[in-house]
């Protein structure tokens, strides 16, 4: 049987002159990639891609997305709730809200993740990560404007092999997981893995009314691959992911400024943080949680003709959540957002491989996508009661919910040609059709149920827009649906003066669907598609035992969907707001220095800009003329006016991007040695930074500078069969800040975790 995953130990880039002299075995090993829908050699393939194997994601001690930016410059995750948003050379979505999804597709074993909530989930059984810089605008299409994080798991094999492993250490965490690959005759083999992981809050709340922990974990991970191959030429693989996460992982919300004025909960006799670290805060929210359950399957079918290869690809997923937020991050009750946001998405790809053996080689292939989802939510506390309490609704909750369909379908083409033996074309395209469709969208007031979510049936009329001012519960959907068509184009011109070095020069376009603006209160605006244009120059270098490989890009970036604060409601709003450049290099080195010593860097530099963009501004309204004239009055009563903050007209031209670090990068180290008959020992390390970045257009939101170290210690029994590890993370304990965002009653933020030390233990069979 066909081992479809045979995918060796792949190691980064960066090369120093001088190398010390080695031996025959001091060789980089292969990398294999199928960043282009195919196998091949990473220093073959003229794109930029960091890949990361299962054994460096061990060494780093990366768990899941959100620590890939350890091993890959100019990537920047940020978490706000359940709102994982990757960032790739400063491109990306904060809140990925339905019709409107994020700029970095994520993929897991090909398949497309509809929202930005995988983010969250474990690693589990994983074969390597690829992460693909740069707009995907032909072999992964929509919604590839700034990048593709590709994701793959461990197919079955045809011998016997299981594992199980333990996890204790800080905050009380326990974590169990374990595979087991089981032959089934001579043409199938059945791979299963499963996780359970929990842990006490890192994030400790001290509202005497409510007291918990917050970024707690509590989740638990099934997946399945099933392999039959009943003939040389045909391969069928059925696999199914389960994932549950009952927890407040994301969702510790601190309060921005440190109290009055700014802050309006505290005014209202609300506890805030005193320790400015993260680790204590406030929060009213006794149901403060995220639950989260997803659950889906994919068919693929592979059959190779002597020339050919026809895949079919087929997937379903379903994705449920249910989620609270404490906006005014304090200890009063004041204002608190619930949702119940869904997702059903059915893909269907075809796809041909050429296998010619010649100087032409192509890639075609026609990707279909259905999908449905909504994200209903309310607004409650004294601020929403104080609006409606003439509704006779204690306490009331501000509704607003929205439902879209989708449709796209993309024919795809990718051309490789040889010139002559130094000498490559490849040219690309992809049509992609797309339409969306509002099924509903309502808003109203209803009453609050003790979960945190309104009572439907409770539901009532309010004059909250202009779809409600005539008294309707509905907002009728626009009269015509939102269809969307585009064109992405790939050119790229390779050339390789010697077997070590690749040169490659590439314009490519990027295509972000529009879609509505949702969730909304009232009236649903449409929102115009982004378009990115990518020129970028790139190199692979690898000779022996150093491998460097590098690029240089420039982005004209266009119609840019900017999101900001909704005063009305507190949610996340999205505009057409701007243009942008970006530019920027990046640097990946690896040097095998010994048999036992690797050593590794990265770097990432990206200069961005906004260019013509009006926007708002948040400033305290202490400062207003409105709270000047309230002072001047003996009456208490209009004092409010000095509360909170305002949004005002701001021009954020020439500001830096939000979540776009300008320097980024790392320093890994691994050394390993025997120790005879009592097995081997390894240590690793990584040393990553981070410049300083904005949350905001406006960029007074800063989140400093930072360098983190974390470090793995391993030992192996002589015959691998049981192994423990040591390791821990951000060492140094440095404080900082993983999300932060303004809103009009003062604003949160979400602390990154500190220093954590852990004990991993298991046996290999």
């Amino acid at each position: 049987m066909t081992k479809l995953s045979c995918f060796r130990k792949s190691v980064l880039a960066f090369a120093v002159a001088g190398a010390a002299p080695f031996s025959a075995a001091q060789m980089l090993e292969e990398v294999v990639v199928t960043a282009q829908k195919r196998a091949e050699n990473l220093q073959d393939v003229p794109i930029a891609v960091t890949a990361i194997t299962s054994n460096e994601l061990a060494d780093a001690n990366i768990e899941g997305q959100l620590q890939l930016q350890k091993l890959t410059p100019n990537l920047n995750f940020t978490l706000v709730s359940t709102f994982a948003a990757p960032y790739l050379r400063g491109v990306g979505t904060q809140y990925a809200l339905p019709g409107l999804e994020s700029s970095v597709s994520v993929y897991i074993d090909d398949v497309y993740m509809p929202r930005a909530i995988s983010g969250i989930y474990s690693f589990s059984d994983i074969e390597r990560v690829e992460v693909l810089k740069g707009p995907q605008g032909t072999l992964y299409g929509r919604n590839a404007t700034g990048g593709a994080l590709r994701i793959i798991t461990r197919d079955p094999i045809e011998d016997f092999e299981a594992n199980a492993a333990l996890t204790v250490g800080t905050d009380d965490r326990v974590a169990i997981d374990g595979m087991v690959n089981v032959p089934l005759g001579d043409s199938a083999a059945l791979r299963v893995a499963a996780r359970t992981d929990e842990s006490d809050g890192y994030a400790k709340n001290i509202a005497p009314n409510a007291p918990f922990d917050r970024f707690n974990r509590d989740e638990e991970m099934w997946s399945a691959k099933l392999l039959l191959e009943p003939s040389d030429a045909l391969s069928v693989m059925l696999s199914g992911k389960y994932v549950s996460k009952e927890d407040r992982e994301g969702n510790a919300f601190f309060n921005l400024f440190p109290g009055p004025t700014e802050q309006v909960g505290a005014v209202l006799g609300g506890c805030v943080s005193t320790d400015l670290t993260g680790k204590e805060g406030c929060s009213d929210l006794a149901f403060l949680n995220n639950d989260v359950e997803m659950w889906g399957g994919a068919l693929r079918v592979d059959y190779e003709f002597d020339t050919l290869t026809v895949s079919s690809i087929t997937s379903y997923q379903d994705l449920t959540e249910s989620n609270c937020a404490d906006n005014d991050a304090t200890g009063a009750f004041f204002q608190s957002t619930c949702a119940k946001p869904y997702t059903e998405q059915l893909t269907q790809e075809f796809l041909l491989n050429s296998q010619l053996g010649s100087r032409f080689e192509y890639t075609a292939g026609l990707y279909y996508l259905a999908e449905e989802s909504g994200y209903p939510i309310n607004v409650y506390g004294a601020a929403i009661d104080g609006g409606f309490g003439g509704f006779g609704l204690l306490p009331a909750a501000f509704i607003g919910a929205g439902d879209v369909e989708v449709e796209s379908l993309a024919p795809y083409v990718q051309l490789d040609l040889d010139l002559n033996d130094s000498w490559s074309l490849t040219l690309g395209a992809r049509y992609t059709w797309e339409e969306k469709k509002l099924i509903q969208n309502y808003g109203g007031v209803g009453q609050l149920g003790d979960d945190g979510f309104f009572i439907p049936d409770t539901v009532i009329r309010a004059p909250l827009g202009p779809c409600l001012a005539s008294g309707q519960v509905l907002c009728e959907a626009p009269a015509d649906n939102l269809n969307f068509s585009e064109f992405t184009p790939k050119a790229t011109l390779s050339y390789r003066p010697s077997d070590e070095l690749l040169v490659y020069g590439t314009i490519a376009r990027g295509f972000k669907s529009g879609g509505y603006n949702l969730p909304a209160f009232g009236a649903v605006d449409a929102v115009d598609p982004e378009i990115l244009n990518d020129f970028e120059l790139g190199w692979k270098y690898q000779q022996d035992n150093v491998r460097f490989n590098g690029a240089v890009f420039y982005y004209d970036y266009q119609d840019l969907q900017v999101q900001f604060i909704n005063p009305a409601g507190g949610g996340a709003s999205v505009d057409n707001a701007a243009d942008a450049r970006l530019y920027g290099v990046e640097l990946d080195f690896t040097w095998l220095v010994s048999d036992q010593f690797e050593l590794a860097a990265g770097f990432g530099y990206t200069n961005s800009e906004y260019k013509d963009f009006t926007g708002d501004s948040f400033v305290s309204a202490a400062t207003s003329p409105a709270c000047a004239a309230a002072a001047a009055t003996p009456d208490p009563a209009d004092d409010a006016a000095c509360l909170g903050l305002l949004q005002v007209p701001a021009d954020h031209s020439g500001n830096s991007m939000t979540n776009a670090p300008e320097t980024s990068g790392y320093l890994r180290g691994t050394y390993s040695f025997s120790m005879g008959d009592k097995g081997s020992l390894q240590a690793s390390s990584v040393v990553n930074y981070q410049s300083e970045f904005y949350y905001d257009a406006d960029n007074q939101f800063e989140e400093d500078a930072r360098t983190l170290v974390s470090v793995n210690i391993t030992w192996s029994s002589p015959n691998e069969r049981y192994f423990a590890s040591v390791y821990g993370e951000n060492l140094t304990d440095v404080d900082y800040n993983i999300g932060t965002a303004p809103v009009i009653t003062g604003g949160f933020r979400v602390p990154g975790p500190p220093r954590q030390i852990f004990l991993r233990v298991g046996v290999n069979f």
